[in-house]
């Protein structure tokens, strides 16, 4: 399965990206100046690298589908960084990964996909695990039994909802244009978001700078990471058959990696809990393989 081996990767590289934005926050650098410059600085590569295999002849459908693609990347990005300022990462990041419940709705609805009663338990196994992996316990009557958190839980779970609609929206375009004119297109389009943003929140804009001449060579080595990433996932869900219901589940396998790669088993409590997790979401995509 071409799909499958193109998601693990790109979950792979995508855990890399991640540790790469972590250090970079910790350096204090703000999300906002994170996705600015990162969208910045792919908007000049990705055409130096990949103009000729790009085709911009393309249905005004097409383009309109690719500016709410945009649109709903900027929407997602504010949602899931207010509902992370509100809340600590524990209580917030095992939220995100209800994701591939969305996704697997939204490619039935859409879509027409079909799944098996063990993919729909391969998607199953990969959520909980997930859920394990990332969270501590989720306590759901302590976290919910205020109205703000309320109002929190429901942000986070919209913002998982609308980056399954996103990627819904690029397998659908996906069908006309190719994985480069998909990724030239769309960081063009949602750079020109972030930079209207920055133009009317001017006390962003001196952080923004600054952060680029501090930090340009890590930058620059994120974006490379970063949209390896993305046109993987791309090419993923470009290929014929390949269903966005199974995608997307297993490119959430990412917080295995992090785990993995961070030492987690090894340095932090909870290290039985993060086994199991870790061997439950390996069972969920042997589950949506087989």
């Amino acid at each position: 399965m071409p799909w499958l081996l193109l998601t693990i990767a790109s979950a792979f590289l995508k855990t890399i990206t991640e540790i790469m934005r972590k250090r970079l926050l910790l350096k204090r650098v703000n999300a906002f100046s994170v996705a600015l410059l990162t969208g910045g600085i792919a908007s000049v590569l990705l055409p130096l690298v990949f103009w000729s295999q790009a085709d911009f002849t393309f249905s005004e459908k097409t383009f309109q589908l690719l500016i709410v693609q945009a649109i709903l990347n900027c929407i997602t990005f504010y949602i899931i960084l207010e509902g992370f300022r509100r809340w600590d990462a524990s209580r917030a990041s095992p939220m995100a990964n209800f994701s591939p419940l969305f996704a697997a709705l939204l490619g039935f609805l859409v879509l027409g996909e079909m799944l098996s009663i063990t993919q729909f338990a391969g998607i199953g196994l990969i959520v909980i695990g997930s859920l394990f992996l990332e969270g501590h316990g989720i306590h759901w009557r302590k976290w919910l039994s205020k109205r703000e958190d309320r109002q929190t839980f429901l942000m986070i779970i919209g913002g998982a909802a609308l980056w399954s609609v996103h990627m819904l929206i690029a397998k659908i375009v996906l069908q006309e244009i190719n994985v480069y004119t998909n990724a030239i297109v769309f960081t063009w389009l949602y750079t020109g978001f972030y930079i209207a943003w920055l133009a009317v929140r001017k006390p962003l804009q001196g952080n923004v700078f600054q952060s680029l001449r501090k930090h340009h060579k890590q930058f620059v080595i994120l974006v490379i990471f970063d949209y390896a990433h993305y046109l993987l996932l791309l090419a993923a869900l470009a290929i014929p058959g390949a269903m966005l219901s199974l995608i997307a589940p297993i490119h959430r396998i990412n917080s295995i990696f992090t785990v993995l790669i961070g030492g987690k088993l090894l340095k932090e409590k909870y290290v039985l809990k993060r086994a199991l997790a870790t061997v439950i979401m390996i069972a969920g995509v042997w589950f949506i393989a087989s």
